[in-house]
């Protein structure tokens, strides 16, 4: 059930922000850590990271926001938890992209979520 609140709390918050991807990013990085235990969940998305040609930027933002994933307290509601990342600039995401969500080099820049 409580999987469940998370992902309406996902879907709920992607029509509000434009952080979607944090969001989901962070979102999923939890849920394996429920599932699979921290020490995988840091190994399977470290690895989800690792593709070539990544842009340095993006998979500097996706580690940063798995790591955020990774760290929910368990005596919390994850999805309180992953709504108060999003609203106090604990997740970031990049900005500016160019017309196709692209990083824009030495213009684009990881931003809190709360900005």
């Amino acid at each position: 059930m409580e999987k469940i609140k998370i992902l309406i709390l996902f879907f709920a918050l992607s029509c509000m922000c434009s952080c979607n991807a944090q969001l989901m990013q962070t979102l999923f990085s939890g849920l394996n850590v429920n599932s699979l235990g921290k020490a995988l969940a840091k190994q399977l998305g470290d690895a989800h990271e690792m593709a070539i040609g990544q842009n340095s930027l993006e998979k500097q933002m996706d580690l940063f926001n798995n790591e955020v994933g990774r760290n929910v307290p368990q005596y919390v509601n994850p999805a309180d938890y992953f709504k108060l990342a999003l609203d106090r600039g604990e997740l970031r995401y990049l900005s500016p992209l160019d017309s196709d969500a692209l990083v824009i080099a030495g213009v684009t820049q990881l931003i809190p979520t709360n900005q």
